[in-house]
């Protein structure tokens, strides 16, 4: 069977058409099949692709791969400045990486209902600030750096996994929001606060475990108990990772407040070098936050692909 412009233009447009909108696509290309005037074919191919191109998920999702696109280019860039061979190499990995696993996503499933759209693009602007840290901090330890990658493509992962439609009734978006709000502020208010909590870096651990149990004692306000706990698990596990990020943020813009931890030996060091050192040093306690987030989020991945399967949309009792 020959094909003609209007065929090739119309295959390429529903190639680009998420998963849930296929069936769309092979109805306009039986209809343009009927059609025989060269004309007609190509103004109705044309009407399809601007059909597809402007609707409202076809232009999220090329806003959503411009800006990947963006912080690929970007990380690349910064990756050809680090003075690691090793970290360059694993930067541009984790770029390929995360391009990938955002495209592999937008051919597969489509993104769920408001509460999972919103808490996508959140997880995007905490993995663009997650990466950001990544290129700034402990750049020059590769055998360290590409286990901060993997943090991030497992964080990602997860992200995508419990946003799509095929998970929605899994988790509430709400609670998971009120929870990791919450669970933020009990941490990071008294940490601003007080040196003791500052010193104490493993208290956001009975944080996040608080955060896990009142998903579990509120689920059935949102459906049940399996969904609290859920969502519950999403909140820690996002939780965690803020966790991290505000640490870095905090001792960065307010060195002072990061513990001594030199004390007399460091004496005879100019101000600024200490205050440098203590800030490094402080922030060290809270990459284990950072990698224990990474693995609630591949144990939400597990738990998410056993209660949707491969048949549909999952809604736990």
């Amino acid at each position: 069977m020959t094909t003609d412009f209007a065929d090739r233009l119309l295959a390429v447009a529903v190639r680009a058409l998420p998963a849930h909108r296929r069936d769309w696509g092979r109805a306009m290309v039986a209809e343009l099949a009927a059609l025989t005037d060269r004309a007609e074919r190509r103004r109705f191919a044309r009407g399809c692709v601007r059909a597809v191109a402007f609707s409202g998920p076809a232009l999220r999702a090329t806003t959503r791969v411009l800006v990947l696109l963006a912080l690929s280019a970007v990380i690349v860039v910064e990756a050809t400045r680090l003075r690691s061979v090793g970290v360059a190499v694993e930067a541009v990995g984790l770029a390929v990486a995360v391009l990938g696993l955002v495209w592999r996503d937008s051919r597969r499933d489509a993104v769920g209902p408001v509460g999972g759209r919103v808490a996508r693009q959140w997880g995007y602007a905490v993995v663009l600030a997650t990466v950001a840290v990544l290129l700034t901090t402990g750049v020059n330890d590769p055998s360290g750096w590409w286990l901060a990658a993997a943090a991030v493509v497992v964080y990602l992962a997860a992200l995508l996994r419990i946003t799509t439609r095929r998970a929605d009734g899994i988790v509430s978006f709400p609670l998971v929001g009120a929870l990791t709000a919450a669970g933020l502020a009990v941490w990071w208010v008294p940490m601003l606060l007080l040196a003791a909590v500052r010193a104490a870096p493993a208290l956001t651990f009975p944080v996040a475990f608080a955060v896990v149990l009142a998903g579990a004692v509120l689920g059935p306000r949102v459906g049940s108990r399996i969904r609290g706990l859920i969502s519950g698990l999403v909140a820690a596990g996002a939780l965690l990772l803020l966790v991290f990020l505000a640490a870095v943020v905090t001792y960065r813009v307010a060195p002072g407040l990061a513990p001594d931890l030199f004390g007399a030996d460091w004496g005879a060091f100019p101000k600024a070098t200490r205050l440098e050192m203590n800030s490094v040093e402080a922030v060290d306690p809270y990459v284990a936050d950072f990698l224990l987030g990474a693995l609630v989020g591949a144990g939400l991945i597990i738990i998410t692909e056993r209660l949707v399967g491969r048949t549909g949309p999952a809604h736990p009792r």
